[in-house]
């Protein structure tokens, strides 16, 4: 019908619960960053696996805060 599946990868932000510090705090945590990555690999894979064009809606959310917060240097520092 010519109908292109989307999906939206909304994973960071409300990853164990943590809305505040919006996504900061689980950009921190290696066990939240293994597990979102993974999950972005089985995302990718599914599509591949469908053969035909898809559209996927990355992280919406997190990269608005980002760009609200990029002056703040206590919110945007990762390691």
């Amino acid at each position: 019908m010519g109908k292109i599946p989307v999906f939206t990868y909304y994973n960071i932000v409300p990853a164990k619960g943590r809305f505040e510090d919006p996504g900061f705090r689980n950009l921190n945590d290696a066990e939240v960053t293994n597990k979102y990555f993974s999950d972005w690999k089985f995302l990718l894979q599914i599509c591949k696996e469908y053969g035909k064009p898809v559209i996927i809606l990355y992280e919406p959310d997190l990269f608005g805060y980002m760009q609200m917060f990029k002056n703040n240097k206590t919110k945007i520092r990762l390691w």
